[in-house]
């Protein structure tokens, strides 16, 4: 059962699981724009299947769509080309990633990993602009932050959709 006093991972760590997953595949596919939006759908499964969120900080609401800050600043001189380092710790020399004994957490990697990873940034990015999406919602509601209830319920909806079909 997952810990309901869990306020989330470091986002640099969570970012880094992504990067980790990718340099050992020798892929060099995940652009920063890629970067936020994978991020984005590990935290809204995360907050939907343990109730708990993934990153310790929040998305805010952007013209082109929900962004992690955080994450932003620290890749944006990579531009539109793959990542090629990993977010460091405060010395520099270490990179840091969730706890692998966190099966909850890379219970829901794997899943991010296997539905989202194929898909191509610009879609993955055009998939958050959804009409009652939480960045539509957020951005309609003229609110600044994605608040995670609706990050939640809107990935709730989705499982629930998924049963369905």
């Amino acid at each position: 059962m997952s810990n309901p006093n869990f306020e989330g991972y470091p986002v640099q760590w969570v970012a880094n699981c992504f990067l980790q997953h990718d340099f050992q595949q020798s892929k060099r596919q995940i652009t920063p724009m890629k970067l936020q939006k994978l991020v984005y759908y590990l935290h809204g499964w995360h907050l939907a299947s343990l109730g708990t969120p993934a990153i310790d900080s929040l998305f805010m609401v952007w013209r082109y769509g929900p962004v992690e800050k955080t994450l932003y600043t620290t890749f944006k001189k990579f531009g539109r080309s793959p990542i090629t380092s990993y977010a460091r710790g405060p010395d520099d020399n270490n990179f840091f990633v969730p706890n692998r004994q966190d099966k909850e957490f890379y219970n829901v990697f794997d899943f991010v990993i296997e539905y989202y990873l194929p898909v191509e940034a610009v879609e993955l990015s055009a998939r958050t602009h959804n009409k009652h999406g939480p960045w539509r919602t957020a951005r309609d509601a003229g609110d600044e932050i994605i608040d995670n209830d609706l990050i939640r319920g809107y990935f709730v909806n989705l499982y629930r959709q998924s049963l369905a079909a």
